[in-house]
Parts: C-alpha cells; sequence; structure tokens
C-alpha cells in the first residue's frame, strides 16, 4: 500500500505542476473538472492525470446501490488517497 500511496501523491505533485505551469494544461484540466465539479480539487487533479475524458467519477458503491448499475469485472479505477487510506 506504501507503494501505491507513494505513486499517487507523486502523480499529484506531477500533474499539479503541470496544470500550473501550462495554459493548455490548465485549461484542459478546466474541462474535466467541469464534468465533476462536485469533487475536492486534490480528486480532481487525480482525475484529470489518470481520466482526462472521465464524465461521472463516483464510488462503486453508489454506482451500484443508488444507480442500479454494475462496474465491468476488471475495469480500471481511477486512484486517489482517500481510498489508500481506507486500506
Amino acid at each position: 500500500m506504501a507503494r501505491k500511496y507513494e505513486f499517487i501523491t507523486d502523480l499529484y505533485y506531477q500533474t499539479i505542476n503541470e496544470v500550473s505551469e501550462n495554459a493548455d494544461s490548465w485549461k484542459s484540466f478546466l474541462k474535466t473538472a467541469g464534468r465533476n465539479f462536485r469533487l475536492r480539487f486534490d480528486e480532481q487533479i487525480l482525475i484529470y492525470a489518470q481520466r482526462p475524458d472521465a464524465i461521472a467519477v463516483l464510488e462503486i458503491e453508489k454506482w451500484n446501490n443508488r444507480f442500479g448499475r454494475w462496474v465491468n469485472k476488471g475495469a480500471k479505477g481511477i486512484g486517489n488517497k482517500s481510498s489508500l487510506m481506507e486500506e
């Protein structure tokens, strides 16, 4: 788990630097963040880093229970720090 946490942390800081230094990256980040505006900034940064085309991001439990949708077996998730802290 420590490796995953370090990887996600490094990815977060690398993406923060990229977004803050490049106007085109900032615009692209804002496009991604606009589709997931209810999430915290750190979560939005990690979504942008891993899946900039993501449209609807929720925890798997919300997909299953609230919407009655099921994530396909073998589907890749988007890593974030809070999910690593729960493990």
